[in-house]
C-alpha cells in the first residue's frame, strides 16, 4: 500500500502537499486537491529523499530541472547534499546547471562538499561546475569533513591554489584540531608552520 508523506508548508495555498513515490498516486491527489502535478516544490522534495523515479516523472511532467529563484531551491544542489548520486546524475543528464548559485546554502559544489560526495564533486566538476576557492566555502567544507581524497581531487582542478587560500584552509584545519588536513596541507604548501 502507497504512503503519503504531509510535508508542512506555511502557504494556505500548498497545504496539501505530499511525498509519494507512486506516480500514479502523485497524479491523482494532485488532481483531487487542484495542484500542479509538475509544481518544482516536489522536485525539490524527491531529490532530497532519493526518489529518482518520482523526480523522473516530474522533470517529464514538466518540471524546472533547475527549479525556482522564489524561494532559492537548486534541485541538483539538494541532491548533492543529501548524497543522492543516481538523482544527480538524471539531473545533470536533463541539463541542470553545475554552477548554479540560487541553492539557499551555495553552489551545487559546496553543498557536495558539505555532504561528503567525493563521486558528486567529481561528477559535478566533469560537468563544468565552477568553484572559486577563496570566495566559497566548497573547501571549508571539505576541510572540516577530513575528506583528504577530495581535497587533493579540488587541488588537482582548480591548479594552481594560491598559497592564501591553502593558507585559509590551514588555519582552519588547524583552528579545529583536525590532524590529517593540517599534514596534507603542508605536503601541498611546505611553507605552513
Amino acid at each position: 500500500m502507497e504512503t503519503l508523506i504531509p510535508v508542512r508548508y506555511t502557504s494556505e495555498d500548498h497545504k496539501y502537499k505530499f511525498a509519494t513515490q507512486n506516480w500514479e498516486v502523485h497524479k491523482y491527489v494532485c488532481d483531487w486537491v487542484d495542484a500542479t502535478v509538475s509544481d518544482y516544490r516536489y522536485v525539490v522534495l524527491h531529490c532530497w529523499l532519493g526518489n529518482v523515479e518520482m523526480v523522473r516523472n516530474l522533470l517529464d511532467a514538466g518540471a524546472d530541472v533547475d527549479g525556482s529563484v522564489w524561494d532559492k531551491q537548486v534541485p541538483l544542489a539538494v541532491a548533492a547534499r543529501a548524497c543522492h548520486v543516481e538523482v544527480v546524475e538524471l539531473l545533470l543528464e536533463r541539463g541542470a546547471n553545475p554552477s548554479s548559485s540560487e541553492y539557499m546554502l551555495g553552489y551545487p559544489l559546496m553543498a557536495a562538499a558539505a555532504g561528503g560526495s567525493l563521486a558528486i564533486v567529481r561528477m559535478l566538476l566533469d560537468h563544468g561546475a565552477i568553484a572559486d576557492l577563496r570566495e566559497c566555502s566548497t573547501l571549508k567544507y571539505v576541510v572540516m569533513n577530513e575528506h583528504t581524497a577530495m581535497i587533493k581531487l579540488l587541488f588537482e582542478r582548480f591548479a594552481p591554489v594560491e598559497p592564501e587560500t591553502i593558507t585559509m584552509a590551514f588555519q582552519s584545519a588547524r583552528e579545529n584540531g583536525l590532524e590529517s588536513m593540517i599534514d596534507l596541507l603542508r605536503d601541498l604548501e611546505p611553507r605552513l608552520v
